[in-house]
């Protein structure tokens, strides 16, 4: 997970967003964060270019939530680290705040072709 963020994520002044084209996949991102006890929406959008494929952004908005994946995902990537950590000190995530959470993995294969 912390891999595909790091490739496909990015970190703004008040939301985690994941970026993709791959609708099954980004809802399985959803499912997995909700497993962790991360809300998080999906949204979609169609770029101006025909040709190109419709973007989904799952973002992740309220502070707990923010909280809980800087905690459990968290980022290699320098830059997405740092303006993690300018989140919580400016209490964009507040720790506080953060209800005890308990995390249970499920493993799923919605795909019956098993990739």
């Amino acid at each position: 997970m912390r891999a595909f963020f790091d490739s496909e994520g990015s970190v703004g002044k008040k939301s985690i967003q994941i970026q993709s084209v791959n609708e099954r996949g980004i809802k399985q991102v959803q499912k997995l964060l909700k497993n962790l006890g991360i809300n998080s929406k999906v949204y979609s959008y169609e770029r101006k270019e025909k040709n190109w494929s419709i973007n989904y952004i799952l973002c992740i908005n309220r502070k707990e939530d923010r909280f809980k994946f800087i905690k459990l995902i968290n980022s290699n990537d320098p830059n997405k680290k740092e303006k993690m950590q300018k989140m919580l000190k400016a209490g964009m995530a507040e720790p506080g705040n953060a209800p005890e959470f308990k995390a249970k993995l499920e493993y799923f294969d919605d795909d019956p072709r098993g990739i």
